[in-house]
């Protein structure tokens, strides 16, 4: 069985650019299983904090779901470089 995630940013409770996560999981759950899911992010993201930052990892697949929080820590950038991408599509 697959199993396919959505992280989401979560800022002082409020999750992050919930639609564009719930346009992805439709999407992708279509893919996978064939049928349209009846998930709605906006009923399962609650977040343990209302203040400061966390990540929200909703793991899901065709059976079952889970959602994890962790303390959102960014990383340092260090450097950075330009490079070409071609005929990149996103």
């Amino acid at each position: 069985m697959c199993q396919l995630f959505e992280t989401i940013s979560v800022i002082d409770g409020k999750a992050q650019n919930l639609e564009f996560h719930q346009q992805r999981m439709e999407k992708s759950y279509f893919e996978l299983c064939g049928e349209h899911t009846t998930l709605l992010l906006t009923d399962i993201i609650n977040s343990p904090i209302s203040n400061g930052s966390v990540r929200a990892k909703f793991i899901y697949s065709q059976n079952e779901y889970r959602i994890d929080y962790y303390e959102y820590s960014p990383k340092p950038t260090n450097s950075l470089k330009i490079v070409d991408g071609g005929n990149i599509d996103y």
